[in-house]
């Protein structure tokens, strides 16, 4: 099960999709891709996710009430302990400031 997610969150799932299939043709990245998201899912859900205050290369993304994991290759950040739902999800090598 993946959870559910922000538009902001939509939004980077929907380009790493567009990226994988139409610039890259690797449509198992986008297998890769939401299978990582439903262990992500699981993890948080299950509390078992290691936690980080923001990506550990990118603390300037800190944010008040968002909890970062990491599931390589992608930060995946959530909301709501209690009733998570995802906030964003980024390619580790992205240039993620600038696409937060």
């Amino acid at each position: 099960m993946i959870l559910p997610y922000t538009f902001r969150a939509a939004s980077h799932v929907e380009a790493l999709v567009t990226h994988y299939l139409y610039q890259k043709q690797r449509p198992e990245a986008v297998r890769n891709l939401y299978k990582t998201l439903g262990q992500a899912s699981d993890a948080i859900i299950a509390g078992t996710a290691k936690v980080f205050p923001a990506p550990r290369p990118y603390p300037s993304l800190k944010e008040a009430g968002t909890y970062w994991v990491y599931f390589p290759p992608y930060w995946i950040a959530f909301r709501d302990r209690e009733k998570p739902i995802l906030s964003a999800v980024h390619y580790d090598a992205s240039d993620m400031p600038n696409r937060a």
